[in-house]
């Protein structure tokens, strides 16, 4: 028997056959713009809480140190944060691998802005080194939100999304001390608004809780 002879049509002769990498690329999904904006916001809030106290720590300081000594503290109570920071984000890193991005993200949102409307509330220099440390201990959002970007970004798309972080740090980095430096004092600034309210009674708490405020929207 001579078997059927098969007829191939001009269109299908034109289409070439999908090549590997053809197929690899049409499986590589869109990149997901709503979750990296998401975690690039969250994201925000860390660099905005330390760099926020850089243009008032001196004179916070000067108020309870002899005037020699202020450059000292005013350093001291910039890295504090810092220091706290070391091994809490080993700490929530480890944690929300167990526990999820989500929940570890979340606390360490909510921490931050609480630490912060606190260190606002300082009357006293301990008091303004011990908030700032509670502050640091609560400083995971970065590792974290680094491990949620690689979760839900595909192996095309890292090259493009990690870099935003580090742009997110520079945007935060920039606004912590203007929104600092703006706010502080405001009895002094704006006297018909502040004078004579709890922002003239705690001069450096209305840019913690913006900062704090800002913290607390992305929860």
């Amino acid at each position: 028997d001579v078997p059927p002879k098969t007829t191939t049509s001009a269109a299908d002769a034109a289409v070439p056959p999908k090549t590997t990498a053809t197929a690899a690329a049409d499986s590589i999904p869109p990149f997901p713009w709503r979750s990296v904006v998401s975690i690039l916001l969250v994201n925000l809030s860390e660099p905005l809480a330390i760099t926020l106290l850089f243009p008032f720590a001196p004179f916070l300081v000067a108020e309870y140190v002899p005037a020699d000594q202020v450059g000292v503290y005013a350093g001291l109570l910039a890295t504090t944060y810092n220091v706290a920071g070391i091994p809490a984000n080993l700490f929530w890193g480890r944690l929300s691998d167990r526990r999820g991005r989500k929940p570890a993200l979340a606390a360490c949102l909510c921490g931050t802005a609480v630490c912060l409307v606190l260190f606002g509330l300082s009357r006293s220099l301990w008091w303004a080194f011990g908030t700032r440390f509670l502050g640091g201990l609560f400083s995971g959002v970065g590792g974290v939100c680094r491990a949620a970007m690689r979760d839900v970004t595909h192996e095309a798309h890292r090259a493009r999304a990690f870099p935003l972080i580090g742009w997110t740090w520079s945007v935060g980095m920039f606004a912590g001390p203007m929104v600092g430096g703006l706010l502080s004092r405001p009895a002094d600034s704006f006297p018909t608004l502040f004078a004579r309210t709890l922002f003239d009674t705690y001069p450096y708490l209305l840019p913690c809780v913006v900062a704090a405020i800002n913290s607390f929207v992305w929860i």
